[in-house]
């Protein structure tokens, strides 16, 4: 049986973007670096606005949220009859795309010039591959914000499975 694609699910008309999530995505790039320069300021000299700047990491959160939504939103779009779902080549290819090759800039110039902690070591592929959240003594090292993109890396391999789990279960469903 086929099922109409729901509004929420469908851009807007002529353009293939959410633009209300470009504003949300202005707010969580924002969130974040006053975040990490409040780390190195605001609430370690206790000052008056260090605790609304140490809860700004939620623009992480935010990221996560709008990263749901958006690569999600083509998977249950094909389920509604919307177009077909993105080819795991292709999904695999825009997110390599789209995480590594600044990643990989910017931990090399870091690695050299300020001699992060074991990028420059026979551990520099767990700190390439974003590897560093799954031993302990990897934790510390390479890029310490990093952390967020290891986990998303992590989000974005499970999220097409997610997707194929969900539409078997949902099959033969009205």
């Amino acid at each position: 049986m086929s099922h109409p694609t729901p509004d929420a699910l469908t851009p807007p008309p002529g353009n293939p973007r959410f633009p209300l999530v470009d504003g949300l995505r202005a707010i969580a790039a924002l969130s974040v670096v006053v975040f990490h320069v409040g780390g190195a300021t605001f609430y370690t000299l206790s000052h008056p606005f260090g605790g609304y700047v140490a809860r700004l990491n939620v623009g992480v959160t935010l990221f996560f949220v709008i990263s749901g939504f958006l690569l999600y939103r083509p998977y249950l779009a094909a389920r509604f009859d919307g177009p077909p779902a993105p080819r795991l080549r292709d999904y695999v290819r825009r997110r390599v795309l789209r995480i590594f090759p600044a990643y990989w800039v910017a931990l090399i110039v870091l690695g050299i010039a300020v001699d992060l902690p074991g990028v420059v070591s026979g551990d520099w592929w767990v700190y390439a591959f974003l590897l560093q959240g799954y031993r302990l003594d990897w934790v510390l090292g390479g890029i310490g914000p990093a952390w967020s993109l290891s986990i998303e890396v992590a989000f974005y391999a499970a999220l097409p499975f997610f997707a194929l789990a969900l539409a078997r279960l949902e099959r033969g469903r009205p």
